[in-house]
């Protein structure tokens, strides 16, 4: 194939692939779905599928994705959606035959994810219950492939442990599970400007997004050799990549230019403000592991500490945060500082659990009485400034604002009360959950 190839959708036939392409590598993402074997008949004389035998479907399947695994990146990915067969009474386990063909290839397959997409082909009858999901195979040219997991990671619907133990989660959210529940698109989904999308399974565009996000970046090529609706592509384009489209039918090129992609270039330009309130989200929920992180820190040190080494006489700790994941801690002595204690709690920072927070800590110790000389002064004074008070261990939920000058008092109080085993923690950032639900 002469002259340039990118951003078009082609009229051809998937096991001619080698011929049409290039030979060179240039392709980093390649999303598909293989025609239904003799389930479906779409249409155009010779198919792909229909008419054919199991082996003979396999034998070309095979072929076509050589020819993939030839144009593809070394940092390239392929991902089928698949599912299994059930032909004569029998169920072929065609996702599984189908990646033992791959393997042949040169294929090395990374993982297996479960759509769960509400309704699927083929339906229900004798022996096989209602098909609700498919495979999605997720395979690689190389080891070192492109997988940018910080930006599928998730902030919602995060179980309320995030807050008492936030050194568990990162701070960009938990990763997706291997089962993605997205339903497929249904009449009315694409706008009444562009009605239905006729196709016997259009993938659903948030399904593209998340593999786009995932694998690729701007400017890489996004190919599918059985484009059909061209779903595959408009999504590519709509987040900046330049995509490649092949498919035997006139009438899905026809529906790509007419209905799909300029309705999903128009969502796209609609949905920035939808990004960007998910953007601004995750920041949010960075920004509070990171500060959970720090208000815990100190308080996990002492219990180390106390554990290994026995109780002290600490009366409190100051806490002073110095950017996203640094900070000083300075722990108030009654009397004076233990000889070793900050050989001891420098050991316990080196090792897990606390070596695991990713935070950079300076700590150092002093009595009760220096704390005034500790506190960063404004105009030279402390007198009227306020630090961050957390009490009997609960660094997610400050308790209040407390003058600098009264932190003594204070200090001693609990100190000379009922022996609390974890000591107050003043400082200057500030935590106040009172919900794991929302933040």
């Amino acid at each position: 194939m002469k002259g340039n190839i990118l951003d078009r959708y082609h009229i051809c036939d998937a096991r001619k692939i080698s011929d049409f392409l290039p030979n060179k590598e240039f392709v980093s993402l390649t999303i598909t779905s293989p025609p239904y074997w003799n389930l479906k008949h779409y249409g155009p004389k010779k198919q792909l599928g229909y008419g054919q035998t199991y082996e003979n479907y396999l034998e070309d399947l095979e072929g076509i994705f050589e020819g993939v695994y030839r144009v593809t990146k070394k940092s390239g990915s392929l991902w089928l959606v698949v599912n299994t067969i059930k032909d004569n009474g029998e169920m072929k386990l065609f996702p599984f035959d189908l990646a033992e063909r791959l393997k042949r290839v040169g294929w090395v397959l990374q993982d297996i994810i479960i759509w769960h997409k509400d309704k699927t082909l083929p339906w229900s009858h004798k022996g096989k219950l209602r098909n609700i999901f498919e495979y999605i195979l997720f395979f690689t040219k190389g080891r070192h492939f492109k997988y940018r997991l910080e930006r599928i990671r998730e902030v919602d619907q995060l179980r309320g442990w995030w807050v008492r133990y936030p050194e568990r989660y990162s701070p960009a959210g938990k990763a997706p599970s291997e089962a993605w529940t997205i339903p497929i698109p249904r009449q009315g989904s694409w706008g009444d400007k562009y009605n239905w999308v006729r196709h016997f399974c259009p993938f659903p565009p948030a399904l593209v997004n998340r593999i786009l996000l995932l694998t690729t970046d701007k400017g890489d090529v996004v190919m599918d050799p059985f484009s059909g609706s061209g779903v595959v592509l408009a999504q590519a384009k709509v987040l900046g990549r330049r995509y490649l489209g092949l498919d035997v039918s006139q009438k899905y090129k026809r529906m790509f230019e007419r209905r799909v992609l300029p309705s999903l270039a128009s969502r796209g330009m609609n949905g920035s403000k939808e990004r960007k309130t998910t953007e601004k989200k995750k920041k949010l929920f960075a920004s509070l592991i990171w500060r959970l992180r720090k208000t815990k820190y100190p308080r996990e040190l002492l219990r180390l500490y106390r554990i290994n080494f026995g109780k002290q006489n600490i009366a409190g700790v100051l806490l002073l945060s110095k950017g996203t994941t640094s900070a000083r801690i300075v722990v108030l002595f009654m009397n004076s500082v233990p000889k070793y204690f900050l050989t001891r709690a420098r050991q316990l920072m080196a090792h897990p659990p606390l070596s695991k927070y990713g935070l950079r800590i300076a700590i150092s110790a002093a009595p009760l009485d220096k704390l005034k000389n500790l506190v960063p002064r404004k105009n030279g004074s402390v007198t009227g400034r306020k630090l961050i008070l957390y009490e009997k261990g609960r660094t997610y939920q400050c308790s209040a604002y407390v003058p600098i000058e009264k932190l003594p008092g204070l200090f001693r109080s609990v100190a000379n009360g009922n022996g609390v085993s974890i000591p107050p923690i003043v400082s200057n950032i500030r935590v106040k959950i009172l919900s794991s639900k929302g933040f």
